[in-house]
């Protein structure tokens, strides 16, 4: 599926997401603020369903508008991610009046496994990180070492 604002969004399933874009371009044309902003991701563009949606009501995106600038952002914790391995389509629409829509962008959502860390002793862990004390005198030592 080509759009003609392609976005193509590539991310890991290690962490949460959160993923911003500039919609200022919109502002002027579409009452952004009257409306209602959904992102659907489809395993492929012809799935009758969405896998997710992400919109202003359920969270998942979120609209501001300071003056002439509008930033929409989408997010998904963790939890969502973590089960997301491979290539999604997406589009983000804006529906306005109950029947208007129209797509504002859309494009590929890639998900790579990221590295998942363990905690051992190479690893920072609450019980092997240096306190504020100590990096104060570590700190105060080498300052010592270096100019005397």
């Amino acid at each position: 599926m080509s759009y003609a604002n392609e976005v193509d969004i590539e991310a890991f399933n290690t962490a949460s997401f959160v993923w911003a874009q500039d919609i200022s371009l919109y502002l002027g044309v579409y009452p952004l603020q009257s409306g209602f902003i959904r992102a659907q991701i489809r395993t492929a563009a012809t799935d009758p369903e969405p896998l997710i949606e992400l919109n202003l009501a359920n969270g998942g995106a979120a609209l501001s508008v300071a003056g002439a600038v509008a930033t929409l952002t989408l997010q998904m914790p963790l939890a969502t991610v973590e089960s997301l391995s491979g290539q999604y389509v997406y589009d983000v629409r804006f529906e306005y009046q109950g029947s208007l829509f129209f797509i504002l962008f859309g494009g590929t959502l890639t998900f790579d496994q990221g590295v998942t860390r363990v905690y051992g002793d190479n690893y920072a862990t609450p019980e092997n990180v240096p306190t504020l004390a100590y990096v104060a005198q570590t700190t105060s030592m080498i300052n010592a070492l270096l100019f005397g």
